[in-house]
This record gives C-alpha cells, structure tokens and sequence, in this order.
C-alpha cells in the first residue's frame, strides 16, 4: 500500500514539474487587504491539450521509424557449408571441437572412499 502511495506522490510530482516547465500553469500571489495573501492559479488547457498532441504524435512517428527499421533490415545471411569453426555442442551436452568431431570420453567414476571399522569399545 506504500509503494501505492509512493507511486501516486511520484507521478503528481513528475506532473506538477512536467506542468511548470512547460508553462502549463503559473501560480501568482499578490498581496491582499489586512496582511493577507491571494493566491491565483492559471491554467492553460490549450497548451496542455497541444503539448500532449505533439508527444504523441512523436511516439508514433519513433515507433513507426523502428517498426520499419527492422522491417527493412537485411536477413541474416545464409549458413556457409563446411566445417564450422570454435566449440559445439554434443548431442550429450558436452563441448565438442569440430575438427576432430570426436566426443571426449565420460570421465571415469570417483574412486571409492574406504569405510574404517568403528573404535573398539574400551574395557569396562
């Protein structure tokens, strides 16, 4: 639930910096009668409205451009026949050199570990 919160105060954040930036918004305060303070707040709902436009219209324009970069993009060429060249895999996993093309072979089991017989039992 905090991260929630979090995440709403960041987001007003970003907006609210985004807004003044741009010039979405101007807050003014002007001194009033009696010691007091107005504050007024300017909205301009048309800047907000053509600023948002002109940011879509640039995400379509960068995802078409890279939709169409890998649209136009040249295949990968084709493989050459012949030997091919570094480390391959095996059909059991292990790495094979291809210019031997000979599977290693299995490593042979580890030695056994000889059990000792227990202590003897002292006298009693």
């Amino acid at each position: 639930m905090r991260n929630l919160l979090a995440l709403g105060a960041a987001g007003v954040l970003g907006f609210a910096g985004i807004g003044w930036y741009l010039g979405w918004y101007k807050i003014q305060s002007t001194p009033a009668q009696d010691g007091h303070r107005t504050i007024s707040i300017d909205v301009d709902t048309t800047k907000i409205k053509k600023d948002v436009n002109r940011g879509e219209e640039k995400v379509h324009d960068f995802l078409a451009k890279d939709g169409q970069s890998t649209s136009n993009s040249t295949p990968a060429p084709a493989p050459t026949p012949g030997t091919p060249t570094g480390f391959q895999r095996g059909g059991d996993g292990s790495l094979v050199y291809p210019a031997t093309n000979n599977v290693p072979p299995p490593l042979p089991p580890p030695p056994t570990i000889p059990v000792l017989p227990p202590p003897p039992l002292p006298p009693q």
